[in-house]
C-alpha cells in the first residue's frame, strides 16, 4: 500500500513538474511577441487546470490564502478597470500565480528539470550571441537585453527553491550545485545588464555561503579563490564585449535617467486617490516609454494601489523577524526583489509565484 501511494505521489510530482516546465516554455515564447493572445490564453488555461485540480486541497489547507489572492484580484480590478480605465490581464494573472504557488508548495517539483531548462536556455542565448552574432538587444522583440539575463536569474532562483524542498524531504545535508548560479552569472555578464550582474553575483554568494558554512576556513578560502579565478578568467576572455558595460556601470552605477524620470513622475502624480488606487501609466512622462515604469514597485502600486503598500510592509516585517532564522529564503527573495527595482518584471510578471513560495516558507519557518 505504501509503495502504491509513493508511486502515485511521484506521478503527481512529475505531472506538475511538466506543467511548470510548460508554463515557462510559454513564457519564453511570449518574449518573441508571437501569437501573444494564444500564449496568454494557454497560460490562463494552465492556471485554471491547476486551480481546479488543487481546489479541495486549497479549501482544506489554504482557504485564507485563497481569499487574500481573491482580494488582490478584485482590488486590482477596481484600480485598473474602474479608476484607471485600463484593460489588462492582471486580475486573472493573480489567480494564475496563486495556482502555480499552490502547486509548488503542495508537490515536490523535480529540480533536475528546472536545472536542465536553465542550462538549455543559457546555452541557446550564448549560441545566439556568439555563433549567430545576434545583437543582445535584438534577441527578444520589444524587450531589452536585461530580460535575457532576468529570465535565467528567475529560473535559477526557482531551481534552488526546488532544491531546498527536495533536501528537506530527504533530511539530507543541504548542499547546492554551484553550476546553475555560475552559468547564470556568465550569461548576465555577457548580456551586460548592471542589475542582472549584481543580483547574479549576490545569488552566487548566497549559494557559496550556504555550501561553505560548515567547512573549515581553509576550504572556504580555497573555494572562494576558485570562484575568483573563474570570474577573472571570464572577464579577461570576454573583456572586449564587457568593456562598454563595465565602463557604464563604473560611471553610472544603477542610475538611469529614464528610471529616475519615472520615479519622479510617479511621485508627482500621487494624491489621496492615486495613493489608494494607483497611478495610470497612460500619461506623461510614462508614455515616453510606452507606459513602462521600468520599476516593478511602481508597476505594483499602479496595479494594486494601497494593497501593494500593505504587501510590501508585510514583506519588510517578515524579513526583519526571520532574517537569520530563514536566511536562505530571505536572500533568494532579495535577489528577486532587488532585481525587480530596475525593470517592470514582477508584480505581476513571470516569477511572482516563486516569490510567494519563498515568503510562504519564511512565514512557515
Amino acid at each position: 500500500m505504501d509503495t502504491i501511494k509513493l508511486s502515485t505521489g511521484r506521478k503527481k510530482d512529475n505531472l506538475n513538474t511538466s506543467i511548470i516546465a510548460l508554463y515557462f516554455l510559454l513564457c519564453f515564447f511570449s518574449l518573441y511577441e508571437f501569437q501573444l493572445i494564444l500564449i496568454n490564453s494557454l497560460i490562463v488555461l494552465l492556471g485554471l487546470y491547476l486551480f481546479i485540480a488543487n481546489f479541495n486541497y486549497i479549501v482544506k489547507k489554504h482557504y485564507s490564502l485563497l481569499w487574500i489572492f481573491l482580494l488582490f484580484a478584485i482590488y486590482s480590478s477596481a484600480c485598473l478597470f474602474l479608476f484607471q480605465d485600463r484593460v489588462t490581464y492582471t486580475p486573472i494573472r493573480v489567480m494564475v500565480h496563486f495556482a502555480l504557488f499552490i502547486t509548488l508548495i503542495r508537490y515536490n517539483i523535480n529540480s533536475v528539470v528546472i536545472k536542465w531548462g536553465l542550462y538549455i536556455y543559457v546555452m541557446y542565448m550564448l549560441y545566439l550571441i556568439f555563433v549567430r552574432g545576434i545583437y543582445i538587444n535584438a534577441i527578444f522583440p520589444g524587450s531589452s537585453k536585461n530580460i535575457v539575463g532576468w529570465f535565467s536569474l528567475g529560473l535559477c532562483v526557482l531551481y534552488y527553491v526546488a532544491e531546498v524542498g527536495k533536501k528537506n524531504i530527504q533530511n539530507a545535508n543541504l548542499h547546492f550545485n554551484l553550476l546553475p548560479a555560475i552559468l547564470t552569472l556568465l550569461l548576465c555578464l555577457v548580456t551586460l545588464g548592471r542589475s542582472n550582474i549584481v543580483c547574479s553575483f549576490l545569488l552566487l554568494f548566497v549559494v557559496l555561503w550556504y555550501n561553505l558554512k560548515r567547512f573549515s576556513i581553509v576550504k572556504k578560502m580555497f573555494f572562494t579563490l576558485l570562484i575568483a579565478i573563474f570570474t577573472i578568467s571570464v572577464v579577461y576572455i570576454f573583456y572586449d564585449l564587457l568593456e562598454s558595460g563595465l565602463q557604464r556601470f563604473d560611471q553610472r552605477g544603477f542610475e538611469s535617467y529614464e528610471r529616475d524620470l519615472m520615479i519622479v513622475g510617479y511621485r508627482d502624480k500621487l494624491d489621496f486617490y492615486t495613493f489608494l488606487l494607483g497611478v495610470n501609466s497612460d500619461q506623461y512622462p510614462f508614455t515616453i516609454l510606452n507606459g513602462n515604469f521600468h520599476n516593478s514597485f511602481l508597476g505594483g502600486h499602479s496595479s494594486f494601489g494601497l494593497m501593494f503598500i500593505l504587501f510590501i510592509g508585510f514583506i519588510v516585517q517578515l524579513f526583519i523577524k526571520n532574517f537569520f532564522k530563514s536566511f536562505i529564503f530571505v536572500m533568494l527573495s532579495l535577489v528577486l526583489l532587488i532585481r525587480s527595482y530596475t525593470d517592470a518584471i514582477m508584480f505581476i510578471g513571470f516569477f511572482d509565484f516563486v516569490l510567494f513560495v519563498l515568503l510562504f516558507k519564511i512565514k512557515k519557518n
